[in-house]
């Protein structure tokens, strides 16, 4: 394997001497070897996170053997970057899948002086089931210490972003607790809309956890995959609605234009320029996922080809949170609480 060419271990037995020699590197995945839990470590690529995703930008470092890129240790390393003194994420981003994060992630990651993390695939594995393994380390200090490792790789930004894969907004109570005040986005779109966009991809392996859906396993491979989906974008439109705090800007994929960029340095408390905004907004005729290619609007399209069982499995379980939400957020926006109002 490529990686196992290019792979260093690090496996001093002080774990003090271990966290000095990651330098650069922060954590990419979490493993388990035997009965130990070890962490896989990636150097950040100093020409930046081009791609959509962080698992994208980790592929192409490994493919290209730019030498010494992944580093292993043991658990302690990366808990050690908990007792030190980094700053908190800038801002994190919370959404219900399909509904546009990728592009709120590629505007911000577009700006030199931030880094946006989409969806790091070191916190799947924290959030859902390797954490909880781990003795003596609550998973709010695994989310802190991997937030702060995240941080001491980012020498010379400004600040970093996270945005968060969607069914983690369940786990959104530990990670609140572990990056207090921490300022958010919850973007969210017709749930019908989300619907489609999932069925485009419907292999998607954590519509099936109980956590998802809230059902057990032997009912969920016996119910149809549509409404799993449903199911679950309704729980995240739930969860988000149960936990609504003013540290939360809502933002429909409806809003999303040219003032986006300044809503979310302003929710995010990072200063405006016209340059950067510039930036930010050259980003929006873009594919998110495929930034090569032109952006086209598929709400309509969606809409048209949805069937009336959708229909009715999207008002039986995310109508009425959906409409909640929206008018949560047009309240707001009579308070004065807009994307574009000054932060917490």
């Amino acid at each position: 394997m490529i990686e196992a060419q290019i792979s260093t271990r690090i496996q001093h037995p002080n774990a003090g001497s271990a966290i000095e020699g990651l330098g650069d590197y922060f954590p990419a995945d979490l493993m388990t070897c035997g009965s130990e839990i070890r962490v896989r470590w990636l150097k950040r690529p100093a020409d930046g996170f081009k791609e959509p995703f962080v698992a994208q930008t980790e592929k192409r470092m490994i493919q290209s053997a730019l030498g010494n890129v992944v580093l292993e240790t043991g658990i302690e390393a990366l808990l050690q970057h908990g007792r030190r003194e980094y700053p908190a994420p800038g801002g994190f981003i919370f959404h219900v899948s399909h509904c546009g994060s990728t592009l709120l992630s590629n505007m911000l990651s577009a700006l030199p002086e931030y880094c946006a993390l989409s969806e790091p695939p070191v916190l799947s594995p924290l959030l859902d089931g390797i954490g909880s393994r781990i003795e003596g380390a609550p998973i709010t200090v695994l989310l802190r210490s991997t937030f702060k490792a995240i941080a001491g790789a980012m020498r010379g930004k400004r600040g970093y972003f996270i945005k968060f894969t969607a069914h983690h907004i369940k786990r959104i109570d530990e990670i609140r607790q572990a990056a207090p005040a921490v300022p958010e986005i919850f973007l969210y779109r017709d749930p019908l809309e989300v619907l489609m966009g999932n069925l485009n991809s419907p292999n998607q392996s954590w519509v099936w956890g109980e956590s998802a859906t809230g059902l057990r396993l032997s009912h969920a491979i016996a119910t149809p995959v549509a409404e799993l989906f449903a199911r679950a974008i309704g729980r995240m439109l739930e969860t988000m609605l149960d936990r609504l705090t003013d540290r939360c800007l809502l933002m429909n994929h409806n809003e999303i234009g040219s003032q986006t960029g300044a809503a979310m340095l302003e929710r995010f408390d990072c200063p405006v320029t016209a340059a950067g905004l510039r930036t930010m907004e050259s980003q929006l005729g873009r594919n998110a996922k495929n930034p090569w290619q032109r952006f086209a609007p598929d709400g309509e399209a969606k809409r048209a080809a949805a069937t009336p069982y959708l229909h009715d499995l999207i008002g039986r379980y995310a109508g009425d949170a959906y409409a909640k939400l929206e008018c949560a957020r047009l309240v707001r926006a009579k308070a004065g609480l807009t994307a574009v109002a000054a932060g917490i």
